[in-house]
């Protein structure tokens, strides 16, 4: 009987062990000594795996995890690598887990012991069972075919990106029966953090680093644009839609614009809507500074699966007007041309590549200031006690008038848009007060 009790409490203690435990169980010594290895060929003898704080909307699976690993050695030396384990099943598991029913196949997800889901089915799912027993193993095989394959094109993708570009972490191999994808070390700091634990100052001259290298990007990458895995990408009808959200954004906060002030906004920035014609390449999915981490002063972004074909110029757009960068609108300014003389230097029509930027940068900073406001409305209602959709570090209640006043200074720079400039001035000013 003591036997009893002291293997319960054993098997109580890993289990407690395998949900604390910062990384998944199989990337140990044992299977990463095959990859690290110091120069007299032996493994390594100290591990250490910490996870990456990749962001995961609100009510997303994550069905990629991160991790950072560092390898120590018997002499001396040390060797880090970023590992990516993908849970095929982690989306239907979510599923099932709202019905309160276990997935059949648990053994193919090694998270599915970690999630908390009834060991036993319901009595109507068991009769579902022995209806046809064979469904839901069938359905579950279907998912890690058809999502095993995607996967391996987004690995193929990660190896032609790196015949280009040293933009992405670095290949080092892809198990493809335990999910496991190794790459060179992008570390466990994310970018937004990391500008917030800098004075300005230092945090522009960091950005500096990053824009210089997605321009070099953009312009190595365009040979390979045509050959990037299929997506959405942006054009007239997509931006006109935003902007016309981001103004219905604007009302919803008590900002005085009715619907004839809405169409004539929207006739006032053609200009920006013209810039769906803007030169396409290669871009990121999400190239906000949440996006990217850090690790030995080299700033990388991780998410290689999701790179498209579209307007480049977006991202870094993207990149300066995220909350969490604190710059002022004219360090901004020097930053776009700094990425425009890297990108397009000896180009005839630099300057007008420049003009182009800078209006993609007044379309996002539009479509932003919408998205700040309906998400701080979202965060003052009492009565929601879900996370909101845009749960997102740094988009606090003093990012919505710097993004305001940021968007003014832009707007005024541009003769052609003298007319949107004149017509949202004053109903920015009444936006930058909402609380």
């Amino acid at each position: 009987m003591v036997s009893l009790y002291l293997f319960a409490i054993v098997v109580v203690l890993f289990m407690v062990w395998r949900v604390l435990s910062p990384g998944d169980v199989r990337l140990n010594r044992v299977y990463l000594s095959r990859y690290l290895k110091d120069g007299d060929g032996n493994g390594p003898r100290k591990l250490s795996v910490k996870r990456i704080p990749v962001v995961i909307p609100a009510g997303q699976p994550e069905e990629k995890v991160c991790y950072h690993v560092e390898a120590s050695f018997a002499d001396g030396s040390h060797q880090q690598l970023t590992a990516q384990v993908f849970y095929p099943l982690e989306a239907l598991q979510m599923e099932r887990d709202k019905q309160r029913k276990p997935l059949v196949t648990d053994d193919l997800n090694p998270t599915s012991q970690l999630s908390g889901s009834p060991s036993t089915p319901h009595s109507d799912e068991i009769d579902k069972l022995k209806e046809d027993p064979l469904k839901e193993i069938n359905e579950e095989y279907r998912i890690v075919e058809q999502k095993t394959g995607l996967l391996q094109a987004e690995i193929e993708q990660l190896r032609l990106l790196n015949q280009y570009t040293d933009f992405f972490p670095k290949f080092i191999n892809h198990d493809v029966k335990k999910h496991i994808t190794l790459m060179g070390a992008v570390g466990a700091t994310r970018l937004d953090d990391l500008l917030n634990q800098k004075n300005v100052q230092e945090g522009t001259i960091l950005l500096r680093g990053v824009v210089e290298n997605l321009a070099r990007f953009h312009k190595e990458g365009q040979i390979i644009a045509d050959n990037l895995l299929p997506g959405m990408s942006h054009n007239e009808e997509l931006i006109r839609s935003q902007i016309s959200g981001a103004l219905q954004g604007f009302v919803l906060a008590g900002v005085d614009l009715s619907e004839v002030d809405i169409h004539e906004a929207i006739d006032a920035a053609r200009v920006l809507i013209d810039i769906s014609t803007a030169e396409v390449g290669p871009k990121l999915m999400d190239a906000s500074p949440r996006a990217f981490f850090s690790h030995l002063g080299v700033v990388r972004p991780l998410d290689f699966g999701r790179v498209r074909s579209d307007i480049s110029a977006i991202d870094v757009v993207e990149l300066l007007c995220d909350p969490s960068t604190g710059i002022s609108p004219e360090a901004e300014m020097q930053l776009y041309e700094h990425y425009s003389n890297t990108r397009f230097e000896g180009v005839e029509e630099q300057a007008l590549q420049l003009q182009i930027l800078l209006r993609l940068g007044i379309y996002y900073r539009m479509v932003l200031s919408g998205f700040l406001v309906m998400h701080l409305m979202s965060l003052a209602k009492p009565e929601s006690r879900q996370r909101p959709a845009l749960e997102i570090k740094y988009w606090t209640p003093a990012a919505l008038p710097r993004a305001v006043e940021s968007l003014k200074f832009f707007l005024a720079q541009d003769p052609e848009l003298a007319r949107l400039h004149a017509l949202l001035a004053p109903k920015l000013d009444e936006l930058a007060k909402y609380k």
